[in-house]
């Protein structure tokens, strides 16, 4: 399993404008394979790696927290963030 999960890593490192899917049961990994995937595809480390566990979120609040909020002053959402890297949302 774990051959067949780095070849499919493998397959899709290096492109940075190819989405990946990654699911599986709880624990099983897929935040070290989206960190793994994004070094791999942004070696030197100029794009980044922002996280969100939305089940850590309050109910209702994920879209100020993708898509930002402008509350007197503006709050950047994690899109724009992560944009030109990767976005891990988690659960």
């Amino acid at each position: 399993a774990m051959a067949r999960a780095e070849a499919a890593l493998s397959r899709v490192a290096g492109s940075p404008v190819t989405p990946v899917l990654l699911v599986g049961p709880s624990g099983s990994g897929k935040q070290v394979a989206a960190e793994r995937l994004h070094r791999a595809t942004f070696p030197d480390g100029r794009a980044p790696f922002v996280e969100l566990d939305c089940a850590a979120l309050p109910e209702g609040s994920i879209d100020a927290e993708l898509f930002g909020v402008e509350t007197g002053e503006l709050r950047r959402g994690l899109l724009e963030k992560a944009a030109g890297g990767t976005l891990h949302l988690d659960e």
